[in-house]
């Protein structure tokens, strides 16, 4: 499915949209993670914040995919 349908449906269901970018992100538990603070977990870019993980956003505030690499 296409970044604009996904889209589209998301917002007709009233849930977060996912951004047109699909980022290659290292994949949770590496050590590129540990030193980098960002990973891809479940198809989401994660970003390492001091208690925990954040789920990073776009400038319109839409949800970043991945693949692992």
């Amino acid at each position: 499915m296409n970044a604009s349908t996904r889209q589209s449906a998301a917002r007709i269901l009233g849930r977060p949209q996912p951004s047109r970018k699909v980022l290659s992100v290292p994949a949770h538990g590496t050590d590129e993670t540990s030193r980098l603070g960002v990973a891809c977990m479940g198809g989401l870019v994660m970003l390492r914040i001091e208690n925990g993980w954040q789920q990073a956003l776009d400038d319109e505030h839409r949800y970043y995919t991945c693949r692992e690499r």
